[in-house]
């Protein structure tokens, strides 16, 4: 059981990245982020279900490793970048600007997810990432508006 949380929490290994690895845990994110955008019910039901394994996955691995948030879990990071797409057109612009505004959200960690950071085990380490995937997906869908507005004139 402890080997199959590992292997989630680290999204296969690759917590393990040995340069920024909540990063690389983000780009696993866009896999099924761009692979379900024409079903968004179905990244929805795929969000979902990755993070209550996240939020299992994270507990175990906060016990096994002695450590709150252990660097190695990014599946926080993996979910709140399926946030950050649902339902969002995806263009080479969004992708990039998605992707960077949820990293930039998940460092800054703007109210509450500085708060929900304190929650125990999984569910802490994943809900800040929720929220910040929250907030990215937001600015995305306001730029997208702003962008098609300005090309209707």
């Amino acid at each position: 059981m402890r080997k199959a949380a590992m292997i989630v929490a680290t999204c296969c290994g690759v917590g393990y990245f040995p340069f920024a690895p909540g990063t690389a845990g983000a780009a696993v994110g866009l896999i099924p982020a761009v692979l379900l955008a024409r079903w968004p019910l179905l990244l929805a039901a795929a969000t979902v279900a990755l993070f209550l394994a996240g939020a299992a996955a994270g507990t175990a691995a906060e016990a096994a490793l002695g450590r709150k948030d252990p660097p190695c879990v990014v599946v926080d990071e993996a979910v709140s970048a399926m946030i950050t797409f649902a339902w969002v057109p995806l263009a080479p612009w969004t992708l990039a600007a998605g992707f960077v505004l949820n990293r930039i959200l998940d460092i800054v960690k703007p109210f509450p997810a500085d708060r929900l950071q304190a929650l125990r085990g999984g569910w802490g380490i994943m809900m800040d990432d929720v929220v910040a995937g929250l907030y990215a997906n937001l600015a995305l869908r306001l730029a997208w508006a702003l962008v098609s507005s300005q090309g209707a004139r």
